[in-house]
């Protein structure tokens, strides 16, 4: 048999164990929802924060909030600050994607529905919770949809 081929199926075993072991380390201890707090306001401090007041690199969940009705009218996963700059890029640019000089876009089916449906940049809110593992983000953000049913994430309007 190949070694190569199996060395590589090892590893995978080896990491995916690895995973499931801090999966069950992190079904110890529930999510803490940050505060509400505006979209569209940096705020100033420590360099290890990103602009919306996340620490740089927190890989979680998060929502966007329309204030003036308190709904929730999307739930995201990933990377937090880069997913929320993604949708204010696309807000801040009339709901449309944005072009790079390089001929790529930078795309947001929720920073779109977001400009569609208030204009008003004060008005957008969000809140967030660290989980620490892109697995069990994705698979926490499928039940929150699921359940809560925002409108940005219904099918017809290109969400999940």
């Amino acid at each position: 048999m190949d070694r190569i081929y199996l060395e590589a199926v090892n590893k995978r075993i080896q990491h995916h164990s690895e995973e499931i072991g801090r999966i069950k380390q992190l079904g110890n201890v529930e999510p803490i929802w940050s505060e509400s707090r505006k979209l569209f306001k940096r705020k100033q401090g420590a360099a290890r924060y990103a602009p919306f007041g996340v620490p740089s690199g927190t890989v979680g969940v998060y929502r966007l909030i329309h204030e003036p009705t308190g709904e929730t009218t999307y739930i995201g996963n990933g990377v937090i600050a880069d997913r929320l700059g993604r949708h204010r890029l696309v807000f801040n640019n009339k709901g449309r994607d944005v072009k790079n000089p390089g001929g790529t876009t930078n795309g947001s089916a929720a920073g779109q529905h977001m400009y569609k449906y208030d204009t008003y940049s004060k008005n957008w809110f969000f809140s967030w919770c660290d989980i620490g593992n892109k697995s069990l983000a994705e698979q926490y953000e499928d039940l929150l949809i699921k359940l809560e049913r925002p409108i940005f994430n219904n099918e017809c309007l290109g969400g999940k």
